[in-house]
């Protein structure tokens, strides 16, 4: 069997990226004055950054983390010196701006490329092996679902949404899986939604519409190096000292002064940092949770306050005991389409021959830390004892890389939707000279943000000049 990109579509669609080198800091505690002050530097961040510092305008882009990006994870082999991708893994084909991109920041790219192996289907519950699987006819369903996906293209663009929102994208997936008998595609995209058959169709339609389908068929690109920190490496020497690391925002002052600038207050390893602004960009995800200490008016308030989110993490684990190019896929028969029972693993595949295998794991809503990593271990250790995997292996499974991707998906209800969400908060646009970016305000995707943020930037540069 080969594993395509589809067996890592989540990783292709995630929104965000991360890089491990560090920029250099703000110096002093004067006050900075820029353009465009942009807070997270995951995909949105960083390509919004870019963009606008190459347009001529100044920018100062802020990052809790290390490194810029987010979503990306790489980590390199000690043995061998391989890099290994186990966030992001590739980027569309057909959207320029993906190409674009690359380029500018000297980026070398081409067809992503496959691995080769085996596939195994186990209840991860139980370690047992699901005997006499068959695979649902997926060709045949992403052809049907690819026909209705198409009505609603635009969605690739944003949530650009008819009036009245049709019934099709309000139902859960699940009925609407049925309505259009699509039961073959559910495979290629339940990871990363939780509860996937209860999530409006509108989320899974804009994680994976017609395009997406295309890429999917045609092929997606990926770095020639298999190595997506580079970009962000990149990007990072491109912005240079414009770049604060280990850095949050305190507080801001969204009305403007007699210049017309907006103040942003930033602890960063310096210690308090004051940015004044004529723009502020958000791109981090619009939980209320996350924006303590923004001047948020009510308007704001009432909407970030309806979104739900579900946990997503992924890792790289060793010592698995798993025979070398073998995947294996949870499947539990006793479930409506074989879907895992989550919280759990998705999925552990192995990675480029270093012994190392990538675990994705899920749950309706966040979960603690310690308790993901110990199922994902737990459930290693029953394919050990139900002979799957090797149990004659020297050494227990141990983590040697884990990320958390949460909050991921951030939604609302289907009323929600239906009664114009998302037309309010697009609305938001440029008020108190603020703007939004991110995969809240369009898709978990890295190709269609960047597309997204690209056209957002005559909004955000408008009176800079």
């Amino acid at each position: 069997m080969v594993w395509s990109t589809s067996w890592l579509f989540h990783a292709i669609v995630t929104a965000s990226l991360a890089i491990g080198t560090a920029c250099s800091q703000p110096s002093g505690h004067e006050a900075i004055t820029r353009d465009v002050c942009i807070i997270g530097g995951g995909a949105s961040g960083t390509y919004a950054a870019v963009r606008l510092q190459d347009l001529g305008f100044s920018v100062t882009l802020i990052e809790q983390d290390d490194s810029l990006g987010g979503m990306v994870n790489t980590y390199t082999d000690p043995d061998g010196d391989i890099p290994i991708d186990y966030g992001v893994a590739d980027y569309r084909s057909n959207i320029s701006v993906v190409e674009s991109f690359l380029k500018r920041l000297d980026i070398a790219y081409g067809p992503s490329e496959s691995t080769e192996g085996t596939t195994v289907r186990a209840n991860l519950d139980t370690g047992q092996r699901v005997l006499n699987y068959t695979s649902p006819n997926a060709l045949d369903a992403l052809t049907r679902y690819g026909e209705v996906a198409a009505k609603y293209s635009e969605l690739e663009h944003g949530y650009y949404l008819p009036e009245p929102v049709p019934e099709d994208l309000l139902m859960p997936f699940g009925q609407f899986i049925e309505k259009y008998n699509v039961s073959g595609v559910i495979h290629v995209v339940y990871r990363s939604y939780g509860d996937i058959l209860h999530q409006p169709t509108l989320y899974v339609m804009k994680y994976f519409g017609a395009n997406a389908i295309y890429n999917l068929f045609n092929g997606f690109i990926g770095t020639k190096s298999q190595n997506n920190s580079e970009i962000y490496d990149k990007a990072a020497r491109v912005l240079s000292g414009n770049v604060m690391l280990h850095s949050h925002v305190v507080s801001t002052n969204m009305t403007a002064d007699g210049d017309g600038l907006i103040e942003i207050r930033v602890q960063s390893p310096l210690g308090l940092e004051i940015i004044r602004a004529r723009k502020l960009v958000i791109t981090i995800p619009p939980l209320i949770s996350n924006l303590d200490g923004f001047d948020l008016g009510n308007s704001e308030k009432t909407l970030f306050g309806q979104f739900q989110s579900v946990g997503y993490y992924t890792s790289l684990v060793q010592n698995t005991g798993l025979p070398a190019n073998t995947a294996v896929l949870n499947t539990n028969s006793n479930n409506l389409y074989d879907l895992p029972t989550l919280p759990s693993v998705y999925q552990i595949v192995p990675t480029k021959g270093t012994g190392l295998y990538q675990v994705e794991y899920g749950s309706p809503s966040p979960q603690p830390i310690e308790s993901v990593k110990s199922d994902i271990l737990a459930s290693i250790r029953r394919l050990k004892t139900t002979g799957i995997a090797n149990v004659t292996e020297d050494g227990e499974p141990q983590f040697v890389a884990f990320a958390s991707h949460t909050p991921f998906q951030l939604t609302v209800p289907a009323d929600a939707i239906k009664s114009g969400f998302y037309s309010k908060l697009y609305a938001l646009q440029g008020q108190k000279q603020t703007f939004y970016t991110g995969a809240a305000f369009h898709a978990y995707d890295s190709s269609l943000l960047w597309r997204f943020t690209e056209d957002l930037l005559p909004k955000i540069s408008s009176g800079l000049n």
